[in-house]
Formats: structure tokens, C-alpha cells, sequence
């Protein structure tokens, strides 16, 4: 901490828990640290020193600001369901901020993996015969 009279001017690494949040967001939306301090404990439990191992010499106040902010639209719920499976999906490893958030938001997949229901055919007419040859040379069928 540089000292300057009434002014006191934090290095990012060295700030109190209290000061480390974004301008613009409120400190209600964010994640508790103690939530955090508590992840990190069952990562610590879970994984042993690779969790230290994994983020290095980055400052922890700095994590903790990090997750704090990526977690704080997740639910409590989501967040404990992403515990019970991170062993499961990260065996070897703790999982990136970003993993973890996936994690949390298993109903987040895009369009194009979730399934859609097709209406019966009766319903949606016959297929045109030049897009079922499309289909038959995809799913490989031949006519023969």
C-alpha cells in the first residue's frame, strides 16, 4: 500500500477482500468469498496441491475476485450439483473458471446439440423426391 496522506492507493494483489469487486457492479451480486474461500477448500480436498499447482504464483486475492465475479448469476443450487460432479467430468485436474460456470449450466448447450421433435409424417407431407436422395446418399443408402 502506497501511502499518500488521506489517499491510499492499493496494489490489485495486496487490496482487501472488500475493495475487490468491478466498477459498476453492486456487492450484492456477487458471490460470497466466503462461498469462494469454501469452493477452494473442497478443490483443495478434492485435488490436493494440484489446485495450488494449477493457478501458480497468481495472487489468491485475485482468484477469489475472478471466480466472485464469473459465479455471481449462478444459483446456490446449480453451484452444489456442480460439486457433486466435478470429480466425475475433472478427474485429474480442478476445473477453469470457465469450465466450472459450464458446470453450472448443464441446460446451456447450443442449438445445434440439443434434439428436436419432428412431426409425423402425416403432418409434415411427403419428402420431395429430390431431397430424399440428399438423405439416402447422407444416412448412405443406396438403391439397388
Amino acid at each position: 500500500m502506497i501511502d499518500l496522506g488521506r489517499t491510499k492507493l492499493w496494489p490489485r494483489s495486496e487490496r482487501p477482500i472488500s475493495m475487490l469487486f468491478a466498477e459498476g457492479v453492486m456487492m450484492d451480486d456477487l458471490m460470497p468469498v466466503k462461498w469462494i474461500e469454501r469452493l477452494f477448500s473442497r478443490f483443495q480436498a478434492i485435488y490436493g496441491n494440484r489446485t495450488q499447482t494449477m493457478w501458480g504464483d497468481c495472487p489468491r486475492a485475485d482468484i477469489i475476485d475472478a471466480w466472485r465475479h464469473g459465479l455471481r448469476n449462478i444459483q446456490p443450487d446449480a453451484i452444489r450439483d456442480a460439486l457433486d460432479a466435478v470429480a466425475i467430468i475433472h478427474p485429474t485436474w480442478p476445473p477453469t473458471l470457465g469450465e466450472f460456470v459450464k458446470l453450472c449450466k448443464p441446460d446451456a448447450a447450443p442449438a445445434y446439440h440439443k434434439e428436436f421433435v419432428m412431426l409425423p409424417h402425416e403432418k409434415r407431407g411427403p419428402i420431395p423426391e429430390s431431397v430424399q436422395k440428399h438423405i439416402d446418399l447422407f444416412l448412405g443408402r443406396t438403391n439397388g
